[in-house]
């Protein structure tokens, strides 16, 4: 799993030490306190355990469904994309954050990709695969006729060298592990790409629906190198870079020798770090799209009949994250204490303006292939939470830190906690750092409790796997998110799932897996946040994938 230091939804790099800008203890006001009495359901008494006192949450759908409708479409039109990050590199071996991910899919095409409303890898490159009987042999039949934007064809040559640069550890150290199992590739011809693997990997088509794996061209790339790539790529996607004003403005065009339909002429995203100012730009015309604007505008921004914020489910998790090395963390009745006196309804209603719902995972991602809905949430209970606070090392209480970043969602959401913990006795300190302050601290294990905003950890592929095995297969690489979260169990159903191709026996082992981390409770579950993009209803086809990001060949402005 690679990540990024920047301020994006997904996977932050640790970076290097800084000094923090500032340090503070937030206490609540009195709105806050006044909504966490009154909202609050009544505590019931039960068992020590969640399994045998949760609620159920909500179920339902989880595919995105794609808008486009070729009827309603007219061609041409450039949609401009009002971005919430800033991207550093277009070259798809710099995809370790949302800021590059995001921009790097309309340069390029992939072996596979996902695509809106699809539950496994579609074609793209390859038009179809042959995968052997051991599943350790994967033949792919490439897309004929296929040029990259400059107009040269692109070969089997060009994927194969590509694909040779993703299994190199020493090319890209952040994206080796996606595909660490695959043994080689070969070019048997000009139409097929022969892939042999070293074990069975579950979870490796996906793989290659990763920004990361966006096929360049070969003969570019020794021309001009990494530093060519970043800033001149030569793919083969549906649109190709027109120009580029770092912390301004990206615009792409139409590539005309791009194999498939595209509507648009153009892509042109604008930096704006700040959402409301993001907002306006929706709500003066000066954006077709609006990147996460933030909760408390959604009321307002949809006041204007010509725009939507759709809410869309993403696969995504959010929670505190709580150093289990640290004591009391070490302590599972701790763990649960805190998860039974978080408020989720508080929290949705005045930090999410109720578009959540309570998240029924530890670390999984919501809405991935394999999260079973059916798994019991905990409820607010604080009976249960002073009961099992009775049988810690603790029963009087713990004072404990958290690390923030300062945005308004996080402190909101950690004043909400500080509140709730006191009445079982934790006295919530809250510290809010700069972004790379914060990631020196999570490296160096320097931290108790941590929480970031609701967005910020969504997957990178559809399927279970990725999040299952950094944030609760430990190593001592990502220490299962730095929660230092360590099971035997857990890791041995993640390699279990991951081992074998039969969905219904990777449902199972997934479920046990969601199961056995709730009732461990190795960080603090809070809600399942949707994005929050604003779009012109101008638009059609402008939802996103799963994992968040937007394929603009599917998007045009209405006839």
């Amino acid at each position: 799993m690679a990540v990024s230091m920047l301020p994006s939804r997904r996977r932050p790099r640790p970076g290097p030490g800084a000094t923090a800008r500032m340090v503070c203890a937030i206490s609540v006001v009195g709105l806050v306190f006044g909504a966490c009495s009154s909202a609050t359901a009544s505590p019931t008494s039960g068992g020590s355990t969640p399994t045998s006192g949760l609620t159920n949450s909500p179920g339902g759908t989880t595919s995105t469904t794609p808008t486009t409708a070729a009827a309603t479409c007219k061609q041409g039109g450039t949609v401009t994309v009002a971005y919430q990050d800033d991207a550093d590199s277009l070259s798809p071996m710099d995809t370790n954050g949302n800021a590059n991910e995001f921009v790097s899919i309309p340069l390029f095409d992939s072996l596979v990709a996902e695509l809106p409303g699809k539950n496994d890898p579609q074609p793209d490159l390859a038009t179809s695969w042959d995968i052997s009987s051991d599943n350790l042999t994967y033949t792919f039949h490439l897309r004929p006729d296929v040029k990259f934007s400059n107009g040269d064809p692109l070969t089997v040559d060009d994927i194969l060298f590509d694909s040779n640069r993703l299994i190199d550890p020493n090319v890209d150290v952040n994206w080796y592990g996606m595909f660490s199992n695959i043994k080689s590739f070969e070019a048997v011809d000009a139409s097929t790409l022969r892939m042999d693997m070293k074990s069975v990997d579950a979870g490796v088509l996906w793989s290659f629906a990763l920004p990361v794996a966006g096929v360049y061209e070969k003969k570019a790339f020794q021309q001009t190198g990494a530093a060519g790539l970043k800033t001149a790529p030569v793919g083969s996607g549906p649109f190709m870079l027109a120009s580029w004003s770092p912390g301004q403005t990206l615009k792409y065009v139409k590539n005309p020798y791009y194999w498939g339909k595209v509507y648009l002429d153009g892509v042109t995203f604008n930096y704006i770090p700040d959402p409301t100012a993001r907002a306006l730009a929706i709500e003066s015309g000066e954006a077709d799209i609006a990147e996460n604007i933030a909760y408390n505008q959604i009321a307002e921004v949809t006041s204007h009949s010509d725009i939507v914020v759709p809410l869309q489910k993403v696969a995504v998790n959010w929670s505190v994250t709580l150093n289990n090395a640290w004591k009391p963390f070490d302590e599972k009745v701790v763990r649960q204490a805190l998860n039974y006196a978080t408020p989720r309804d508080v929290l949705n209603k005045l930090v999410l303006a109720g578009t959540g719902t309570p998240s029924n995972v530890m670390g999984m991602a919501e809405g991935t292939q394999f999260w079973d809905s059916t798994v019991p949430a905990y409820p607010y209970d604080l009976d249960k939470a002073k009961a099992l606070m009775a049988q810690s090392s603790v029963p009087n209480g713990f004072s404990v830190e958290v690390v923030i970043e300062n945005t308004s969602t996080s402190t909101a959401a950690a004043a909400i906690l500080q509140a709730e913990w006191a009445k079982i006795g934790v006295t919530l300190k809250i510290t809010t750092v700069d972004p790379s302050v914060l990631w020196d601290r999570l490296n160096t294990d320097k931290f108790q409790a941590m929480m970031q905003d609701p967005w910020l950890y969504t997957s990178d592929v559809p399927d279970t796997n990725e999040h299952a095995q950094i944030f609760l297969a430990y190593t001592d690489t990502w220490k299962s998110w730095f929660s230092q979260y360590k099971s035997d169990q857990a890791i041995s159903l993640v390699k279990q799932a991951d081992a074998t191709t039969d969905l219904s026996q990777r449902q199972a082992l997934y479920t046990q897996l969601q199961k056995l981390t709730m009732d461990d409770a190795p960080v603090v579950a809070l809600l399942w946040a949707p994005s929050t993009n604003a779009n012109s209803t101008k638009l059609s086809g402008a939802d996103t994938v799963m994992t968040a990001w937007w394929r603009f060949e599917n998007v045009c402005f209405n006839s």
